[in-house]
């Protein structure tokens, strides 16, 4: 896992605070945690989609995909929100 940005900034990391590490360290984990949700549901709605592959997507291929995604999304928004209510309280 890489946690460089690719681009380069006047401040070198000697130069920044705790505080501001820590940031860009917890940024540079949601953009993992982002990529491989991505990835997860790239594969599995494809893989329950996708019956045979073709160099185009039907109408039930696009419905099933847009359904499957859906569903994930409203799942996690589901998971994110039971664990903001158990650390609120």
């Amino acid at each position: 896992m890489s946690f460089s940005s690719g681009s380069t900034s006047s401040t070198s990391n000697s130069s920044l605070s705790n505080e501001q590490l820590m940031q860009r360290y917890q940024q540079q984990l949601q953009l993992q945690y982002s990529q491989n949700i991505l990835e997860t549901v790239t594969e599995k709605c494809f893989h329950k989609c996708i019956v045979q592959p073709s160099s185009t997507l039907s109408t039930n291929d696009k419905d099933c995909l847009q359904r499957c995604m859906d569903r994930f999304v409203e799942a996690m928004n589901l998971v994110g929100r039971t664990l903001a209510e158990k650390n609120t309280s």
